[in-house]
């Protein structure tokens, strides 16, 4: 059934303002814009002044050559990242060759980690995530859940639901895809539109509070699955090296209880902040209008999805079991093999029109720039670890603070990372941060099992953004629908960095030790 006129207007100033965010937030989240900010301005004094500092300092050093060259890159690519002077991933692609022309490493160790079993999870998770909104399955389980008999058009059902589709959404797409698919929706339900404020005072407040419990839904989504944001990928990565599994299975035991949790103090601040007291639902030709029946791509998109979330599962269950043959299998099936393995049928098989469910043409539209990010994320923790300089800042870390227990340090760490993600990119922040933990955490204890609460407290702080509209894209999209003020946001975002500081300490002082013992 057609749409009413007026909801065709809507739907198209809404679908605009969709990608103009996508573009908008895409750019913000990157850096490098074509004019100079203040910020951009002083990053290229700090990191001039890094780049001489270092150099007139080497010879008097108390720090190795390599060691003192990798502070010097660290500081470098700190002051590129913080200030934005150069788009965030090429801040990322330099630290590689840097390292290698600086002779701190070889040019394997230096590249290697750009095309490692990590960035192969990142491509295939993408590849899904674009195949998904290509054919619309995305858009499908947003609405079936919005929808749903059980919301029935009651406010705080409306925005429950909303908060719970984007945190399961964000566990398998990106935020910022999953934040522009139910943004629209979330304005449709109140009748809005961007950048027109409602002429209730009422209204207003409850579409601010709605807006802004999409992009905590989003954000906190990514905690849940090992490849819901590339920090928890980072932070796998390096407990991995110093010989800690933490596989799919292992992850949702802890992912899923903190997205949940973290969900639930999101929902549980904004309603005492923005209580939802009012809304509106599209009229009845617009609800008539499902998306009818499913179409051959959905059908093989769900297919491969599915098949891909088996081959993850499989090698860790299949182990636990002690099955013949587990320790090889789990060998051969690593994340990113089976996640190129599980999305072939897209690439393979055909949709009714004769093209590829998921053609290369679609498929290239990748967001290649995380990859580079965390490729030069992870080689600059590497080198903090594998030169020593790790190990030489945690040591005077501990002799400065006193510090010695391990929980202690999983406080410091979560309550750090949380307020520098507002400022920073987390897969930086989490790359920086992990080495130096983990060192950290030798000097207490030599047991690398110590050292899994406060890197995973890192990594699921780093998903913990909510206060600047900078510190992740969906905050920026919903701020750029009009209908959310700076103040808005700061507000209720630094009370629940706050409350997510010390439930998530308590999260993993109860798990840890039950799934690590």
């Amino acid at each position: 059934m057609a749409e009413s006129h007026a909801l065709d207007i809507l739907d198209v100033e809404l679908d605009g303002s969709t990608e103009a965010s996508d573009e908008t937030a895409a750019e913000g989240a990157c850096g490098g814009g074509e004019d100079l900010t203040l910020r951009q301005t002083i990053g290229a004094g700090v990191a001039l002044l890094a780049v001489v500092g270092f150099a007139a300092s080497e010879a008097s050093s108390s720090l190795s050559s390599q060691q003192h060259r990798t502070l010097g890159v660290l500081c470098l690519a700190v002051a590129l990242w913080v200030s934005e002077l150069l788009p965030i991933p090429i801040t990322g692609m330099l630290v590689g060759p840097l390292l290698y022309l600086l002779e701190v490493c070889s040019l394997s160790e230096a590249i290697g980690p750009y095309m490692s079993n990590l960035t192969l999870v990142l491509f295939g998770s993408y590849f899904i995530a674009i195949a998904m909104s290509r054919h619309g399955l995305d858009s499908r389980f947003a609405e079936a859940i919005t929808t749903s008999g059980a919301v029935k058009g009651i406010p705080w059902r409306l925005r429950l639901a909303m908060m719970f589709a984007g945190c399961t959404m964000s566990m398998w797409i990106s935020n910022t895809g999953a934040t522009n698919i139910l943004t629209p929706i979330m304005l449709r339900s109140m009748n809005a539109v961007p950048n027109r404020r409602l002429s209730s005072g009422l209204a207003q407040q409850t579409l601010t509070g709605s807006l802004l419990s999409v992009a905590y839904a989003c954000n906190a989504g990514g905690m849940g699955t090992l490849v819901g944001t590339p920090p928890n990928l980072v932070a796998s990565r390096f407990l991995k090296e110093e010989g800690v599994d933490v596989g799919f299975v292992r992850w949702l035991g802890i992912g899923i209880p903190a997205s949940l949790l973290v969900v639930s103090v999101c929902y549980a601040a904004l309603f005492v902040c923005y209580r939802p007291r009012y809304v509106q639902l599209p009229s009845p030709a617009a609800e008539q209008c499902g998306r009818g029946r499913w179409t051959w791509g959905e059908k093989v998109v769900l297919g491969s999805f599915l098949l891909t979330v088996l081959l993850w599962l499989f090698p860790p269950i299949y182990s636990l079991a002690g099955g013949p043959g587990h320790v090889a299998l789990k060998k051969k099936l690593p994340a990113g093999v089976a996640v190129l393995l599980g999305t072939l049928p897209m690439y393979v098989i055909r949709d009714k029109g004769r093209t590829r469910v998921l053609p290369w043409s679609a498929a290239k539209t990748a967001d290649w720039g995380i990859i580079m990010l965390v490729g030069g994320g992870v080689v600059l923790g590497e080198r903090m670890l594998s030169t020593g300089l790790a190990d030489v800042l945690a040591e005077n870390f501990t002799q400065a603070t006193g510090i010695s227990d391990i929980w202690l340090l999983t406080f410091l760490a979560i309550f750090f990372t949380i307020f520098a993600t507002e400022v920073a990119s987390n897969t930086a922040t989490t790359s920086i941060m992990v080495p130096m933990v983990i060192a950290t955490c030798k000097t207490i204890d030599p047991d690398p099992h110590k050292a899994v609460a406060p890197v995973l407290g890192v990594a699921l702080a780093a998903s913990c953004a909510f206060m600047m509209p900078i510190a992740t894209p969906p905050n920026y999209i919903v701020k750029d629908t009009g209908h959310v003020e700076l103040c808005e946001m700061a507000k209720v975002g630094f009370f629940v960095n706050l409350l997510c500081t010390g439930l998530l300490w308590l999260l993993l002082r109860a798990l840890v030790p039950l799934i690590w013992p």
